[in-house]
């Protein structure tokens, strides 16, 4: 450094010398006795402003100290790792093996001789022998890239390995404490216990969690009725011992809303949120939070992930849950715990409503979430929900009158978002809207096939003696059939199902993306309803189900539920990125099994769905000038998908439709020749490079569940 900068004491030196100065020379002092007293008052203003600059720079040192403690420590830690000292062995024994003119001992000798390996050659002859080898594992094993991952390779579903690997250490929390200092929006977070006279020690427990948070800029307000007295001297030692906390006592109510609606009214903070009593906060869930808010400071509300501790305080069955998906709302409380609202807004809504006792939350989430957009995950651990024998986490029977406040409050939804339906129960928390149709309009279903008449006369069968939507038209698009028995095929029902039915042919070179565009142009439905030929209808009111949802401004896809013939799961959804690319989700499954959080028998929205079988608005599929005639054989739907997201329309998946499907029969291995694998290649290639970042991050899916796993096993 060229110079030292003065300190805010060298300043301080200088200004009493230029007094001394001044006053050495009567005839200076003679002529500024008048102006005496202000110079004495600007140098003391000026004094306590170097005063506050030194006070911010002790500050600024006692961070930096903290900061370079937390390194320092992480440091040690690392160097002290198996990981660290096996990586010395390893860069010992690669010096060895690169240096011909070293001299090791005998136990590196024998090494010595593999020198040839880690020369150009030797590393140009392992990458050939490794490229044929990898190059003939793939031709012989690849499936399609949207395919099914197998079971077998998916790591073990284990949180406690989770929590070992992702879990803050005690370094962390001290260098969240140092960040947490310094944020440049510090909100005041007021936090809502409502106590009642259950479980001492969880009381305590959950109380002291609060209290202990590594962001400290909190108020916790204890909202309590008819406690008894051992009860009332816990808080209140708890209150007389920190002045964040404030007590709301006298409540005449049992009403849980009344009684959090009294906390709104005197909380002071920014933002607000609600802990169930017994429940427990992570150090960090506040830090987190307040971490968010300086990311995006128009933040309404943020959610977390969640998991529940059980009576002997092991935790487990965590919630690793997507970014904001409005259906899967609609259709279960997903976000629970924890969220953290936004109190100018929630004090706009009038906070919580009477009437729905058990679902208190559930119906201002679904209230407050038409209010705004700005909704963020964070996708970390910050709520324990304590497990107990009166509690929903425990026993999901335990609250039925929880379950009915649920349903009426997606009932008074629909009215206010003026879109008529029938909420069904499906599992205990799960519910199923049916909208009603509000105009019947024409459906058109295309099917694209070529030859395996029998294939595409059972899906012809089943939806002409099954359906029961009162206007569709059925319009096969032939690409090159030869069979005699298909055109005798065509004819008959060319023939019985005259006006509802039609045939074309297209004889190209087989690119489902432009058969599906073309025939989409032979087409007159204000709904498509694309389908493979190797599909078969179970239910009766199939069509109804997608024009259901597809009708909804906000819906861009529909998809549904697909079976093998064994009645096993081969499509519920398409999650990005997984297997690489896509991948269908709880393939293999038994079709009523749960999944996880019941997401299989749970309308959710998805990033894509497969076009084995979906529905869209003839608008929407205009809006982005159809399949993308590039993507020949594969991905082309979960690009359709995708850009229908992009524009801001929501894919979901309804699991009451329900079809077989025998998937791949009528087309068979789509790279069962050298030129079909490179087309395959140049398409996957397309994707990655367009949908990187999707694949990367699919906002339906939790970052901290595995993308090799169908299941939505935990991350390894």
């Amino acid at each position: 450094m060229a110079y030292n900068e003065p300190t805010g004491s060298d300043n301080l030196n200088s200004f009493q010398e230029d007094i001394k100065f001044i006053k050495s020379y009567p005839e200076l002092v003679e002529g500024t006795k008048d102006s005496e007293e202000g110079l004495i008052e600007l140098l003391r203003l000026e004094n306590a402003e170097l005063k506050n600059i030194i006070k911010e720079q002790e500050d600024y040192n006692h961070m930096l100290l903290k900061s370079i403690e937390a390194y320092g420590l992480r440091i040690s830690e690392i160097e002290s790792s198996r990981l660290w000292k096996l990586k010395k062995i390893v860069n010992k024994i690669k010096f060895v093996l690169t240096s011909p003119n070293y001299a090791p001992g005998k136990k590196y000798k024998l090494l010595q001789r593999f020198n040839f390996l880690f020369s150009i050659q030797g590393r140009k002859l392992i990458y050939k022998v490794l490229l044929k080898s990898l190059k003939f594992t793939y031709r012989s094993l690849l499936e399609p890239s949207v395919k099914k991952v197998k079971k077998e390779k998916s790591p073990k579903n284990n949180y406690e390995q989770w929590r070992a690997k992702n879990s803050p250490r005690e370094i962390d929390f001290i260098e969240y404490q140092a960040i947490a200092e310094i944020l440049p929006v510090k909100p005041k977070i007021s936090v809502v216990l409502s106590v009642t006279n259950t479980e001492v020690n969880f009381l305590k427990e959950t109380i002291t969690s609060i209290l202990d948070q590594i962001y400290s800029k909190l108020e916790l307000i204890i909202v309590y009725n008819e406690l008894n007295d051992e009860y009332k001297n816990i808080i209140t030692k708890y209150a007389n011992s920190d002045i964040r906390i404030k007590l709301i006592s006298h409540l005449t109510t049992d009403d849980k809303s009344k009684n959090y609606n009294y906390a709104i009214s005197e909380a002071t903070g920014e933002y607000i949120c609600f802990i169930e009593q017994n429940d427990e906060l992570t150090r960090d869930a506040l830090y987190q939070l307040a971490l968010m808010i300086n990311h995006h400071p128009s933040a309404d509300l943020i959610y977390t992930d969640e998991d529940k501790i059980d009576e002997n305080g092991k935790l487990r069955e965590p919630h690793f849950k997507p970014s904001f998906c409005p259906d899967n709302l609609l259709s279960r409380n997903y976000i629970h715990h924890l969220a953290l609202y936004r109190l100018s807004k929630l004090k706009s809504l009038e906070g919580f409503r009477t009437g729905f006792v058990g679902a208190e939350e559930y119906d201002l989430l679904l209230r407050f979430t038409e209010t705004t957009k700005e909704i963020y995950n964070i996708p970390k651990v910050l709520y324990h929900w304590r497990m107990h024998k009166y509690s929903i986490s425990q026993n999901p029977y335990i609250k039925p009158f929880a379950y009915v406040s649920a349903k009426k409050a997606i009932e008074e939804t629909l009215v206010r978002r003026k879109e008529e339906g029938v909420v069904e129960f499906s599992m205990p928390g799960t519910y199923s809207i049916r909208y009603n149709i509000k105009e019947w309009k024409r459906v058109s279903i295309i099917i694209p096939t070529k030859d395996k008449t029998s294939v595409l006369k059972t899906c012809l069968e089943s939806i002409f003696n099954k359906s029961t939507y009162p206007d569709f038209e059925v319009i096969v698009i032939d690409n090159g059939s030869t069979e005699k028995q298909f055109f005798e095929l065509m004819n008959h029902f060319q023939t019985v199902e005259r006006g509802r039915f039609s045939w074309h042919s297209y004889n190209i070179p087989f690119n489902y993306s432009k058969l599906i565009n073309f025939g989409v142009e032979k087409s007159l439905g204000d709904y498509l309803l694309l389908l493979n030929n190797d599909t078969e209808v179970i239910s009766n009111d199939w069509i109804e189900g997608m024009v259901e949802q597809a009708q909804r401004e906000s819906i861009g896809v529909v998809g549904v539920k697909l079976l093998f013939p064994n009645e096993t799961i081969q499509h519920a959804g398409v999650v990005i990125g997984m297997g690489g690319v896509a991948s269908h989700v709880f393939t293999g499954k038994h079709k009523d099994a749960a999944g996880y959080f019941n997401f299989i028998n749970s309308i959710s929205n998805y990033s894509a769905v497969t076009a084995a079988c979906i529905m869209v608005r003839r608008e929407l599929f205009m809006l982005v000038n159809g399949f993308e005639e590039d993507l020949e054989v594969e991905l082309n739907d979960i690009d359709f998908c995708l850009r229908l997201k992009e524009k801001g329309y929501n894919n979901i998946y309804i699991p009451h439709v329900v079809l077989y499907h025998h998937e791949s029969i009528s087309r068979g291995n789509p790279h069962a020749s050298n030129q079909a694998f490179q087309k395959q290649q140049r398409e996957k290639s397309y994707f990655l490079n367009r949908w990187k970042h999707k694949i990367d991050n699919d906002s339906c899916f939790s970052p901290n569940l595995c993308k090799y796993s169908y299941e939505f096993d935990i991350q390894g």
